[in-house]
C-alpha cells in the first residue's frame, strides 16, 4: 500500500524567532490577552487580516465551534431554527 503521506509533520507549534518570543511575552505579561480585556494586539490583527481580506471587518475566535456560532448568529439563526447541512 502507497502511504498517504511520506514526510513527516511539521512541529506545532512553530518554533518562534526571538521578535515573535517578545511580543508573545509582552502579551502575556500584560495580562491583556484578547480585545476585551483592554489589549490591542487581537483588534489589530483582526483590522490586518481584514484589511488583507479587502473586507470592512474581522473576527478572531479561538476555536472552529465559535466560528461558527459567530457565523449562524450573523445570519439570524438561532435556537429552534432548523439548519440543514450533508452528512
Amino acid at each position: 500500500m502507497t502511504p498517504v503521506r511520506t514526510r513527516p509533520w511539521p512541529s506545532w507549534p512553530p518554533p518562534l524567532d526571538d521578535a515573535q518570543r517578545k511580543l508573545v511575552t509582552e502579551v502575556l505579561e500584560s495580562g491583556r490577552w484578547g480585545a476585551t480585556q483592554g489589549g490591542t494586539v487581537v483588534s489589530d490583527l483582526m483590522a490586518a487580516l481584514a484589511a488583507r481580506a479587502g473586507v470592512p471587518h474581522g473576527v478572531s475566535v479561538s476555536n472552529a465551534t465559535l466560528g461558527l456560532v459567530a457565523a449562524l448568529r450573523g445570519l439570524g439563526i438561532g435556537p429552534g431554527d432548523e439548519v440543514i447541512v450533508p452528512a
